[in-house]
């Protein structure tokens, strides 16, 4: 639920959210932010883990798009970098690869980053669609 709705971690040591999983479930026990960092991390590298057999398992090529924005109340920047693929009942199936904090809008660090991610299937990528305006075809075709 937190995760799922991006409720902040600290919600787990709130009076009320204590209060209302202990009516719903006495035998819940209450943990800590720590705790539950830990466990969202083990769950997103299972995860993660699942999808790169996926990919690799995977015989047909990908398109890989990616799509930058900056937050409005805090004025940070992110990218997301999503990989699609038509699976073997015919469905278009997408998956985000990465989400990552930039600190500069930089075209050169940027490409760097989305490089490394790309490594497992970059022999089955088909296209390379990057939004933002950002000059690829330098960095695609060196």
């Amino acid at each position: 639920m937190i995760v799922l709705h991006e409720y902040p971690l600290t919600m787990v040591e709130h009076l009320g959210f204590r209060k209302f999983v202990g009516v719903i479930q006495p035998l819940f026990k209450n943990i800590s932010r720590g705790t539950l960092k830990k466990d969202i991390l083990k769950i997103y590298e299972h995860e993660r883990a699942k999808t790169m057999k996926l990919f690799e398992e995977n015989t047909n090529r990908f398109a890989i798009t990616t799509d930058m924005w900056t937050s409005s109340n805090q004025k940070k920047g992110f990218m997301a970098i999503m990989a699609h693929y038509i699976d073997a009942s015919w469905s278009l199936q997408g998956r985000i690869i990465r989400l990552m904090f930039i600190i500069r809008m930089e075209p050169q660090l940027i490409y760097e980053l989305i490089s490394v991610e790309l490594d497992f299937v970059f022999n089955k990528l088909m296209v390379l669609d990057c939004v933002n305006g950002l000059d690829w075809l330098f960095y695609v075709t060196a």
